[in-house]
């Protein structure tokens, strides 16, 4: 599973795939109905039924299922915050510039 940037939309995305641990561009060109996406809006995040989808589409269920969605919004939630405290970063290294010429 991956969170990456969808050029075309320039939003994120959640990259999934039942063949975990195999090398995701010989997945793509063997079987590529088994990697899923999911375009995540930047103005909701992630919403809980992508999160269900996630685990439906990985096959769970039960505990495993709850404990999945949960990881999901999890890992979406902290990208999130990482990517807000690398601007705040960034502005604040914009203003040190600023004041120091």
């Amino acid at each position: 599973m991956s969170v990456l940037l969808n050029r075309s939309t320039a939003n994120n995305m959640i990259m999934y795939s039942t063949e975990g641990g195999m090398d995701i561009e010989t997945v793509a060109e063997e079987t590529p109905h088994l990697i899923h996406t999911i375009d995540i809006d930047p103005s909701t995040g992630i919403l809980p039924f992508q999160a269900r989808q996630v685990a439906f589409n990985l096959g769970l269920s039960g505990l495993a299922f709850k404990e999945m969605t949960k990881f999901v919004v999890s890992l979406f939630t902290m990208l999130m915050i990482n990517q807000i405290l690398h601007y705040l970063k960034s502005i604040q290294f914009s203003k040190q510039v600023i004041i120091k010429f």
